[in-house]
Order: C-alpha cells, then structure tokens, then sequence
C-alpha cells in the first residue's frame, strides 16, 4: 500500500510555509504550457512556439535523444520528478494520484520565480500532465497546449531509448494520455498531432498561433523544425486495446488536425 505523502499538512502548515517564503502569491505573467507525453513531441512544439516570440527559461539545447535539447526547465522536471517519487511513482510509473500535501506552495513558488520577469513564456515537462492541479493556482493567466503521438509510435520510440517493452510503452501512453484528456474535457484547450510531419506538422502549428493570436514566422518556424530530427516511421499494424483505442480517437477528433478535416497519417 502506498504512502500518503505529508498526511499532516494542512492549512496551519501551508500558511507557515507562505509566511516562510515571503507570502509571494501567484506568478502574475501569461504563458503556456505544453503537456503531453513523453516522445509525443513536446520539444518540438516547444521550439516552435518560441520561434514565435513566446520565451523560456534555461532549458539545455541538446542532449543525446533530441539534437536541439529537451528544452525542460530542470528546476521544473527535477521537483515534478520529486513529486512522483514521494508518491511512490515516477515518470515511467505514474502514481495513481498525486495529492496536494506531496508538494510545498514554496517549492512549487520557488521554481516559478523565474516567469515572474519574462512574458509569454513557456514551460514543458512531460510530467506536469500528471501534477497539473498543482501548479495552475500559482499560473492564474497560463494557457494549456497539448500533443499527442499514436501509442505504437510513442511505444516504439520507448523500447528504442528506454529498453521498455512495447505493451508496457503504450500502457504508459494511456496512463499520461488519460490524464491529457481529462484536463481537455475540463479547460478545452487547442491539441497537435505529432502523428504527421512537414508541411502538414506546420500547418497545424500555424493555426495554433491564430488561435493564440501569436505571430507564425514560417522563415524562423521552418529553420527549427528539422524533418530529419523527427523520427517518424510507419505504424506497425500492431491491435490496440479498446481503452487505449476510444483514448487515441478522442485525441484525434479533438486535434487541430482532426478538426480541419485531415486524415491522420501512417
């Protein structure tokens, strides 16, 4: 049986904890964030979303799986990741919830603090599709983007760098994905397929700015979206599971993609 996390925090010790920090409130700028499952192409939108003027905060530039960088604010994965674990979960074994006792308003006030200075921004971390509610009391003005990628395709790409077993990858597709489509259903916010590439991969990005009334610089958003960093290869014809096929069809239906009336590819 799993532990309950700070079982005797409550009001008295949240209150101390603001009282510690500086009763500093909520982070008062406007931003987005980019939630998704892992290899689902959050790094890429991210990217792009900076081409289009919106801005983020020390994120590394490359590393071994993605030759631009994760672009992951540390300060925000590193306690997201601290969170799971006091859950006794992690980023590849999702907890079945996360309470609000298993973070600290300071910890959480302290890793925004950098977003209080620069607007739009940006913050992305596969993670935060999981600790969400925590977060957004502290983001009053932050807008949810999200991306999704087929389960075989998000599988593949697991068993690839990770060694996971391809039933065990597209388990873990349904267990962020659902949580996706749950904020989706409470906030409606606009949705990318990363299920197509090239023109048509930008072409969704281009309408997600209309819709962000941000400014699509197709010069700047075609020198950062590179289609040989994108490691697309045709779905294996490989039977989903029922619950992970209605998930991957809401997804669809609900994409930018989906709603123009494009056929998903592969």
């Amino acid at each position: 049986m799993g532990k309950n996390p700070r079982k005797s925090a409550g009001p008295l010790r949240r209150w101390l904890v603001r009282m510690v920090y500086g009763c500093r409130g909520p982070v008062g700028t406007r931003g987005y964030l980019v939630l998704g499952m892992h290899r689902s192409g959050t790094s890429c939108l991210t990217g792009l979303l900076e081409t289009a003027g919106v801005r983020l905060c020390r994120v590394p530039r490359w590393n071994r799986f993605n030759p631009k960088g994760n672009l992951e604010d540390d300060r925000v994965w590193n306690l997201n990741e601290a969170i799971l674990r006091r859950c006794d979960g992690a980023w590849h074994s999702p907890p079945p919830s996360v309470p609000e006792s298993a973070a600290e308003y300071g910890e959480l006030r302290a890793a925004l603090q950098p977003y209080t200075r620069i607007e739009p921004w940006a913050i992305k971390d596969p993670r935060m599709v999981l600790t969400l509610h925590l977060w957004l009391p502290l983001l009053p003005k932050a807008r949810l983007i999200g991306t999704y990628r087929h389960p075989v395709a998000v599988a593949e790409s697991l068993r690839t760098r990770n060694k996971m077993p391809l039933e065990e990858g597209i388990e873990l597709w349904y267990a962020y994905n659902r949580r996706l489509v749950e904020w989706h259903k409470r906030r409606r916010f606009p949705i990318i397929s990363f299920d197509v590439y090239g023109d048509r991969y930008l072409s969704q990005f281009e309408r997600l700015c209309a819709e962000l009334n941000l400014r699509y610089e197709e010069a700047k958003a075609r020198g950062f979206y590179c289609q040989g960093f994108v490691n697309h290869r045709p779905v294996p014809d490989y039977p989903l599971p029922d619950h992970v096929r209605r998930l991957y069809e809401y997804l669809v239906a609900n994409s930018l993609l989906g709603q123009s009336g494009l056929r998903q590819a592969g």
